[in-house]
C-alpha cells in the first residue's frame, strides 16, 4: 500500500546568516524552502538562481510505527530532495542521495521502534550546483509504502504495447515480486484486471506463481484488448491495470498502473509516428519550477502547465535537464503531450562547482535506472535523452560514457528511443582549445554556455558546417537512435544529404528561428520535431531573454542584474498568461487562422535595441499607452496569408505581405493615437481573418477571479487567482500598475504571489505585490473544506472579492 506522506513537517535552515535563533515552520510537502528566502544582490553567482541564496536546510517528521507494522516492510519513497540528501530514521542515518532529480527508497524498518512514535529527518544542502534555479528542500510528494514480505515490487508492473491490429491490441504485462518471508517456497496467485478510462473491466486474468525465500520472481502475461482505445496526441485514452497479489482468497499486495496503447516507429521516409501516423514534435523546453510557488511539484500546478503548454500549440515537452517528476508526467499522459525525459547535464566534467559531475562515475547506473523504471509504464515518454550540452564529447573518450548510457537506458527499455542534446559548437570549442577538466574557485570565471552562445551567435553559424565539426559530433550522434541538435539548425538541410539515415531532432532552438525551422520540419522527414527554448518562463537563468536599450551596467555579462529574476525567454510568463511569441509560434505551427498584433513597449520607443538570441521583440498585446500620445511605435502584425493591413480608428494605414516567404511577420511605425487598431488578414484577395486591440478608458477597475470556483481537497486541488487592473468594459489597464494586496477568509494557506514581471525585489511569499502589465497572479493551497473568500485591494481602488468552496 502506497500512501502520501506530505502532512505535518517541519523545517528549519540549519543556520541563520545574521546569527538569530531560528524556529522550525510546520509545511505540508511538496515544499520549496528556497523560495521563501529574501533575495540578495551581491551573490556572485546570483543570476544562475535569481538571487536566491543557497543553503542548509533540516526537515523533520514524527509518526506513529502503529503494532501491525512488526512483521511488514515499511519504506519512504522521496520523489524529489534538492540536494544531496541525507536521512536519519531515529537519528540513525539510514540513507543518503546526491540528484535532486531522481527518486530513492529508504528501507526505514532496521531502525523503526514499532508500537511507539519515531521521527525521520532530512538534511539538504544546494551550492553552486547548477545553472538554473533549483529550489531546496522537498520539493516532490514523499510516499509511504507498507506491504507485506511476500510483495509485489515498487515499480514492478511493466506494460508493453506488443500489437495494435484492427480489432484487437494485444499488450504484455511483466510483474516483478518478491518472497521476504521465511518459507523456502510459496505459491501464490496474481490477478491482473484491465479497466477502461470510464472503470468499466475490460479483460480479468489470474495465474499462479511459485517464490523461493529471498529471491524476485517475474511473471508475464500477454492479453488481448478488444477495440482497444488507443493513445495519441490527440486522443490520449488511458487504461489502469489493477494488479493484485493473493494468497489464498486474501489479496496481501495490489498495486494499479496506468497506461496507454501505443506504438512508436522512426523511419527516414515517414519521420516520428505514433501508431502508425507520423507526428511532427512541436516541443519546448522546461526548467522544473512552477513560478511563483517556486519548485513545489504540486500535482494541479503541473496539470495546469501542461494543459495550458497544450493549448498553446505545443504536443512536446523536453524535461531540461533532468527527470521529470511523476506528477508532471502523469499530468502529460493525460493531456496528450509527448516527453523527452533527460537524465543529466553534465556526466563527469562539470559546469559548476559543486555541480552532479563530482557524483556521476558513483550515481549514473542508479540514476539512469530510477528515471527509466519511473517513466516506462506512461505513454507519453517518447524519447530519453542521456545529456545536454556535455562537456565530455569534446574529449578523448567522452563518447564511450555516452555509449555506456545509451546501452543500458536500450537494456531497460527498448520500445522508446534515445537522443543527446548536442551543442556541436561547444564540443568543438572544448576539444580545440581543451578547456581545463574542473572550473575555478573565483567568481566569474567559470565557462559559461549561456554567455558563449550570446556573444559567438554569429561566429557558430558561419562554422556550423564545417569538417572539425562533422568530426566532432559524429560519434556522439551514432550512439543514439536519434541526433539531438542544441543551435545547429544550419546543419538541417546539410545534414540531410551528408547523413542520409540519421534522424535528428531539435533539442534546443531560439524562439525567433521558429518561422525558417518548422518549414524545415514539414520538409525533411529525418527531422522529427523542433523543442524551442522555451515555452514557460522560470526562475534563474536571469534575464538571459532580455533587450537592452540603455547600455546598462552589465557586471554579470548579458545576464541581468538583480533584481532580475525570470529568464524573460519563454512563450508563457510564469503565471501562466501566454505573450506575443506564443501567438507567433501558433501561427507558424498552422493552428491559428486569425492574425495577432504585438506592439513595442512605448517607453522604448525610438531607443536602439539590443537583443540576445533568446530574446523576443513585440512584447505587449495591447493599446492603452496614455501619456504617449503622438509617439511613434513599432507594430508586428503576425499572419500566415498573403498580406496583412493595418487599420487606425477605421483608416487603412496600408497592407505588407505576410506569411511564410518573409517569416510569418510584417511591420508598421505608427504614432500612437488611441482608439482602435485592427489587424486583417488576407488570402487571394478574401479576408480570412482579423484582430483588434482597443484602448481603455481612463477608469480603473480590479478584479480578482478563480480558475476554479470549487476545488477538491481530496484531489489535491489549488486555487490559482488572477488579479487584473481594467477599464469598466474589461479592457486591460497596461501601464496603470500598483500594488495589489490580498486578505484570505477560510481554510487555505498562500503558496506564492506575483506576476510575471522579470525583475522585481518583491517576495512571492508576501499577500502584497505589485501588477505587471496590469495581472497579478496568486496560488493557495486549501487546508480543509469550506468557503474560502478572497478580497483583493489595490492602491487608490475598490476592492473585489470571489468565494471559493472546498469539497
Amino acid at each position: 500500500m502506497i500512501t502520501t506522506f506530505n502532512e505535518d513537517w517541519y523545517v528549519k535552515p540549519e543556520e541563520d546568516p545574521h546569527g538569530k535563533a531560528i524556529a522550525w515552520k510546520k509545511v505540508t510537502l511538496p515544499h520549496d524552502a528556497m523560495v521563501e528566502t529574501q533575495r540578495c544582490a551581491d551573490l556572485w553567482n546570483g543570476a544562475k538562481k535569481g538571487g536566491f541564496r543557497n543553503g542548509c536546510w533540516e526537515y523533520k517528521k514524527v509518526f506513529d510505527a502503529p503494532a501491525d507494522w512488526a512483521d511488514q516492510r515499511v519504506l519512504l519513497r522521496f520523489q524529489g530532495a534538492a540536494s544531496n540528501a541525507v536521512v536519519f530514521v531515529n537519528g540513525a542515518p539510514a540513507a543518503s542521495h546526491p540528484y535532486p532529480y531522481t527518486e530513492f527508497t529508504v528501507d526505514l524498518k532496521p531502525y523503526l521502534s514499532v508500537g511507539r512514535k519515531n521521527s525521520v529527518s532530512v538534511t539538504l544542502h544546494t551550492g553552486d550546483d547548477s545553472r538554473w534555479y533549483t529550489g531546496a528542500g522537498l520539493y516532490r510528494d514523499v510516499d509511504l509504502i507498507v506491504t507485506n514480505r511476500m510483495h509485489l515490487c515498487e515499480d514492478g508492473v511493466r506494460i508493453t504495447t506488443q500489437q495494435i491490429g484492427n480489432d484487437t491490441a494485444q499488450i504484455q504485462i511483466e510483474t516483478r515480486l518478491q518472497n521476504e518471508e521465511t518459507q523456502t517456497l510459496t505459491t501464490l496467485r496474481v490477478r491482473q484486471e484491465i479497466l477502461d478510462a470510464g472503470g468499466r473491466l475490460v479483460h480479468r486474468t489470474e495465474q499462479p506463481v511459485t517464490l523461493p525465500y529471498g529471491e524476485v520472481e517475474t511473471v508475464r502475461q500477454r492479453i488481448e484488448i478488444p477495440k482497444a482505445q488507443l493513445w495519441s496526441v490527440d486522443s490520449p485514452s488511458l487504461y489502469t491495470c489493477r494488479t493484485s497479489l493473493l494468497q489464498g482468497k486474501q489479496v496481501i499486495d495490489e498495486a494499479e498502473n496506468s497506461f496507454g496503447i501505443r506504438m512508436l516507429s522512426l523511419s527516414t521516409t515517414h519521420g516520428f509516428a505514433i501508431n502508425g501516423e507520423t507526428v511532427d514534435l512541436r516541443g519546448t523546453c522546461i526548467h522544473h519550477d512552477n513560478g511563483v510557488i517556486g519548485a513545489r511539484a504540486c500535482p494541479d500546478a503541473d496539470r495546469r502547465k501542461v494543459h495550458l503548454l497544450k493549448e498553446a500549440g505545443f504536443n512536446a515537452i523536453r524535461s531540461s535537464h533532468h527527470p521529470m517528476g511523476r506528477s508532471l508526467l502523469d499530468a502529460c499522459d493525460r493531456e496528450g503531450m509527448l516527453v523527452m525525459d533527460e537524465l543529466f547535464d553534465m556526466w563527469t566534467v562539470p559546469k559548476s562547482r559543486e555541480d552532479y559531475a563530482k557524483d556521476f562515475p558513483k550515481w549514473w547506473k542508479e540514476d539512469t535506472r530510477s528515471m527509466i523504471v519511473k517513466d516506462y509504464n506512461h505513454p507519453g515518454v517518447v524519447l530519453y535523452s542521456i545529456g545536454n550540452e556535455i562537456f565530455d564529447l569534446g574529449i578523448t573518450g567522452g563518447a564511450l560514457t555516452g555509449r555506456r548510457i545509451a546501452q543500458l537506458v536500450n537494456q531497460m527499455d527498448p520500445t522508446r528511443f534515445t537522443t543527446l542534446a548536442l551543442n556541436g559548437s561547444l564540443t568543438l570549442l572544448r576539444a580545440a582549445l581543451a578547456l581545463p577538466q574542473n572550473p575555478t574557485e573565483g567568481p566569474g570565471e567559470d565557462v559559461d554556455i549561456n554567455q558563449y552562445m550570446a556573444e559567438m551567435e554569429l561566429e557558430i553559424r558561419r562554422n556550423m558546417n564545417n569538417e572539425e565539426m562533422d568530426r566532432a559530433t559524429e560519434e556522439a550522434c551514432c550512439i543514439v537512435d536519434v541526433a539531438g541538435y542544441n543551435y545547429m539548425i544550419d546543419r538541417y538541410e546539410a545534414d540531410r544529404e551528408k547523413y542520409p539515415e540519421r534522424m535528428i531532432v531539435g533539442c534546443e532552438t531560439y524562439p525567433k528561428d521558429i518561422g525558417r525551422i518548422w518549414p524545415m520540419v514539414k520538409k525533411i522527414p529525418q527531422l522529427i520535431g523542433d523543442f524551442t527554448w522555451t515555452g514557460w518562463d522560470y526562475l534563474g537563468e536571469s534575464g538571459i531573454g532580455k533587450i537592452d536599450h540603455d547600455g546598462g551596467n552589465h557586471e554579470l555579462g548579458f545576464y541581468g542584474d538583480y533584481p532580475w529574476i525570470t529568464g524573460h525567454c519563454g512563450d508563457i510568463d510564469i503565471t501562466g498568461y501566454r505573450l506575443p511569441v506564443s501567438y507567433y509560434r501558433e501561427i507558424v505551427y498552422g493552428l491559428r487562422k486569425n492574425p495577432y498584433i504585438a506592439i513595442g513597449r512605448p517607453e522604448y520607443a525610438g531607443m536602439p535595441a539590443n537583443p540576445s538570441p533568446w530574446s523576443w521583440t513585440g512584447e505587449i498585446s495591447g493599446w492603452s499607452f496614455p501619456g504617449y500620445e503622438g509617439t511613434a511605435l513599432s507594430i508586428e502584425v503576425y499572419g500566415d496569408g498573403d498580406e496583412a493591413e493595418l487599420f487606425l480608428n477605421g483608416e487603412s494605414l496600408g497592407a505588407q505581405p505576410v506569411g511564410e516567404a518573409v517569416d510569418y511577420k510584417t511591420y508598421f511605425t505608427i504614432p500612437y493615437v488611441p482608439g482602435t487598431l485592427r489587424a486583417v488578414l488576407y488570402k487571394d484577395g478574401q479576408e480570412i481573418g482579423s484582430y483588434t486591440l482597443t484602448s481603455a478608458s481612463d477608469e480603473v477597475v480590479l478584479h480578482v477571479r478563480a480558475e476554479k470556483i470549487e476545488v477538491s481537497q481530496k484531489d489535491r486541488e489549488l486555487i490559482f487567482l488572477h488579479i487584473t487592473l481594467t477599464d469598466e468594459n474589461g479592457t486591460v489597464q497596461i501601464l496603470k500598475d500598483r500594488p495589489v494586496t490580498l486578505a484570505i477568509d477560510g481554510p487555505a494557506e498562500l503558496l506564492g504571489f506575483g506576476s510575471g514581471a522579470p525583475k522585481t525585489e518583491e517576495s512571492y511569499q508576501s499577500l502584497t505585490h505589485r501588477t505587471y502589465d496590469g495581472r497579478a497572479f496568486a496560488v493557495l493551497r486549501p487546508t480543509g473544506s469550506g468557503k474560502i473568500r478572497i478580497e483583493a485591494t489595490g492602491t487608490g481602488m475598490f476592492s473585489d472579492t470571489t468565494d471559493i468552496f472546498v469539497k
